[in-house]
C-alpha cells in the first residue's frame, strides 16, 4: 500500500510539472504568435499607405500638369491630399502609440482647412 501511494505521488509530481511546462510554452508561443501578428499587420499597413501615397501623388500631378479650372482642381487637389495625411498619420500611430496624440491634432487640423 506504502509502494502504490508512492508512484501515485510520482505520477502526481510528474503529470504537475508536465502541466506547468506545457503552460508556459503555450504562453511563449502565444506571446511569438502575437509578436509576428503585430509585425505582419504593420507590413501590411504600411503597404496600403505606400500604396495610397503613389495613387494619390500620380492624381496630384495629374492635376497639376493638367490645370484646366483652378478654382476646382485646388478644391480636388485639397481633398486628395487627405488619403496620404490620414494614411501616413495612421500608420505611424499604428507603430508608435505614443504619437498618436500629436498625429491627431495634425489631423484635425487639416480636417479643418
Amino acid at each position: 500500500l506504502n509502494a502504490t501511494d508512492e508512484y501515485i505521488s510520482n505520477i502526481t509530481s510528474t503529470l504537475n510539472k508536465t502541466t506547468t511546462t506545457i503552460s508556459q510554452d503555450m504562453a511563449t508561443v502565444h506571446d511569438i504568435q502575437d509578436s509576428q501578428t503585430t509585425a505582419m499587420l504593420t507590413q501590411f499597413a504600411g503597404m496600403f499607405t505606400i500604396l495610397v501615397i503613389l495613387v494619390s501623388g500620380y492624381h496630384l500631378s495629374q492635376h497639376l500638369r493638367h490645370m484646366h479650372s483652378p478654382v476646382v482642381q485646388r478644391k480636388i487637389m485639397a481633398v486628395l491630399w487627405m488619403t496620404p495625411i490620414y494614411s501616413v498619420s495612421s500608420w505611424v500611430s499604428l507603430v508608435s502609440t505614443r504619437a498618436e496624440p500629436y498625429l491627431a491634432v495634425i489631423r484635425e487640423f487639416y480636417e479643418s482647412y
